[in-house]
């Protein structure tokens, strides 16, 4: 499967660190990817698409995920959304509580940094383990 980096008239600008974001065809499923630090833009429903495709993901997303440990970042991080500029919200995903999600109030669009998307889409033991006993 390959990906192909679209051109178009304007270019999103990564939340992270302001970098150009090119949109990447990841089998079908057109999303933004930093040039610089790898993070990806989902529009709302993208993310549930690409999660349930293991080897788009491990393609698309080459990062290496940051656990946020024991520290919490939820609330307003500053970090605006690229589509509408309102500021995003920080939040623990639902079943993987290490892996912090940058989501838009706005359009629900969500901002992952490198690696958390094929951190998202590959469950360990102890996370299927956990989601059973809550």
């Amino acid at each position: 499967m390959a990906f192909s980096s679209q051109n178009s008239k304007w270019k999103l600008t990564c939340p992270k660190d302001q970098g150009i974001m090119s949109r990447i065809d990841a089998g079908g499923v057109f999303v933004e990817k930093c040039e610089i630090c790898g993070g990806l833009w989902l529009d709302c429903g993208e993310l549930e698409r690409l999660a349930a495709d293991k080897v788009v993901v491990t393609k698309l997303d080459t990062g290496r995920a940051i656990s946020s440990g024991g520290s919490s970042r939820e609330g307003q991080n500053g970090r605006t959304c690229p589509r509408d500029g309102s500021v995003l919200v920080t939040a623990r995903h639902p079943r993987q509580k290490h892996v912090m999600i940058d989501k838009c109030p706005t359009c629900m669009g969500i901002y992952l940094d490198a690696g958390e998307l094929n951190d998202l889409a590959h469950l360990t033991l102890a996370e299927r383990l956990r989601s059973i006993m809550e």
